[in-house]
């Protein structure tokens, strides 16, 4: 029975559509606005001005409108994980900002690969071992003062969608922010389009790919399951990301660190053809 609620609700998310809209917003926090942030769409991308505001010409295709948050701040993760985004249909496209570290200062970063709990039993070990080890970890470093975050790299849950709800209860009670990225996993099986299999995941986690700073680092993630329904994937990444990557390298300064988070493995030494994924360095030149 539940789930047949689940998927109802599922497919009153799969009815929701789009247009393109000219959205107006602004960056601010303390009640001052923030310039020089990106806001996009996921496919166009803008910056606010000296005021906080800004102005974006979305494309009829995306779900949402969200900023990459520059570094010393932090949007608010109360639910869990950081709300950075807003759906394109929302009345109000303002994003409020909450100053998190110092800009370009030193911070820790966690990184936490398939944590996969697919019954009662692994969520038991999870919530008794697994997060509670996270947070003392996190807790040794912010008593030193040293701002914490994790990124999730996929895979939370074992096809087992319907659990977010409880999986994100546990995020929130970390006492950090913690950065999302779909898995395999993460997509619904029973569906063999890519878009419609990762429906619920963005019900609970919204974009599938975005980007942020924190200290003198540049993340961007990405997406690189390309589902085909029953557990069938394709390892690679869309060409809308990879075109949304192209526009907003250009607002990363040269010479800047750039971290790249994803799923799967970005390179394998006896697959050599796959490519793309993990958490890997890179720098802008």
């Amino acid at each position: 029975m539940k789930k047949g609620i689940f998927f109802l609700v599922l497919l009153a998310f799969i009815g929701n559509y789009s247009i393109a809209r000219n959205l107006k917003g602004k960056v601010f926090c303390s009640g001052k606005g923030l310039s020089g942030v990106v806001v996009t769409d996921g496919i166009n991308c803008t910056v606010t001005d000296k005021n906080g505001e800004y102005q974006l010409n979305t494309d009829s295709t995306s779900d949402f409108v969200f900023i990459v948050t520059p570094s010393g701040y932090i949007a608010s993760y109360a639910t869990g994980t950081p709300c950075f985004y807003k759906s394109v249909s929302a009345h109000n496209h303002d994003f409020e900002l909450y100053e998190y570290s110092v800009p370009q200062g030193t911070y820790t970063m966690f990184a936490v690969g398939d944590t996969q709990p697919g019954s009662d039993h692994d969520y038991e070990r999870l919530e008794k071992e697994g997060f509670p080890d996270l947070k003392s970890y996190g807790e040794e470093y912010r008593e030193k003062n040293i701002p914490v975050a994790a990124i999730l790299l996929g895979d939370m849950v074992y096809d087992n969608q319907e659990t977010y709800g409880r999986f994100k209860d546990n995020l929130r009670r970390l006492g950090f922010p913690v950065y999302p990225v779909i898995g395999n996993h993460d997509h619904e099986e029973y569906f063999d389009n890519g878009q419609k299999s990762e429906l619920v995941y963005k019900q609970f986690f919204r974009p599938n790919y975005y980007a942020f700073n924190m200290g003198r680092d540049y993340y961007i993630v990405l997406d690189n399951i390309d589902y085909r329904g029953n557990r069938q994937y394709d390892e690679r990444i869309t060409q809308t990301q990879l075109e949304w990557v192209k526009k907003y390298v250009e607002y990363i300064p040269k010479g800047s660190q750039v971290f790249v988070a994803m799923h799967a493995p970005a390179y394998i030494y006896y697959l050599p053809e796959r490519v793309m994924g993990g958490l890997r360095r890179l720098w802008i030149y």
